[in-house]
């Protein structure tokens, strides 16, 4: 009884640190790769799949910080690795997102939006490869089409932190300076309420 208190009181205080929903599938992956990364803080595999994990909580700092200590051409073991994964199972989003970050450090974007979509529309509840499609085409200077996906994201998500942050740097592109202020309060109170 014990063991499942303690593990109620954790998976509680893990859930209120995000100000939007996280499904537990999810907050597993997290915490399983945070603990192989304590582990082994210098394996390519256990840094790529905690930040693949950041990445699709939300967590897209946390995420960004892990991704930077792999080289580039990490990218071609991913895609390996994933790209037969991805075609066995229809249901797996994590591959095709996880292939969707191995072809933009390629640089092959258009490729990334595709494995993006395709995560999405395997998973419809999880923004974040709505959130990461509307970052490459923003990069790609698509911004109405960066924006169109970050308003699609929030429907779905309207406290999703890391959407409204890409929506306020559209604005700015766009000069829509009220509008990029609206969403940069929107950040800075779900911020406050974590």
């Amino acid at each position: 009884m014990k063991l499942i208190i303690a593990m109620i009181i954790y998976l509680a205080s893990f859930i209120l640190a995000f100000p939007y929903a996280v499904s537990e599938d999810v907050l597993s992956d997290v915490k399983k790769y945070e603990t192989a990364y304590a582990a082994q803080p210098s394996s390519n595999e256990v840094i790529f799949e905690l930040a693949m994990a950041y990445a699709y909580s939300g967590q897209v700092k946390e995420g960004l910080d892990k991704i930077k200590l792999l080289k580039v051409d990490y990218a071609d073991v991913v895609i390996s690795k994933y790209s037969g994964v991805r075609l066995k199972n229809e249901k797996d989003w994590k591959s095709s997102f996880k292939l969707g970050f191995a072809y933009y450090f390629k640089k092959d974007k258009t490729k990334a939006i595709e494995l993006f979509r395709e995560s999405f529309d395997r998973n419809p509840k999880n923004v974040w490869p709505l959130g990461y499609m509307a970052l490459v085409y923003g990069e790609m200077g698509n911004v109405d089409e960066a924006i169109r996906i970050c308003h699609q994201a929030l429907k779905i998500e309207k406290n999703a932190t890391g959407i409204h942050f890409l929506l306020a740097d559209a604005y700015k592109i766009k000069k829509k300076y009220m509008k990029a202020m609206k969403h940069i309060l929107i950040v800075a109170k779900l911020q406050g309420s974590k």
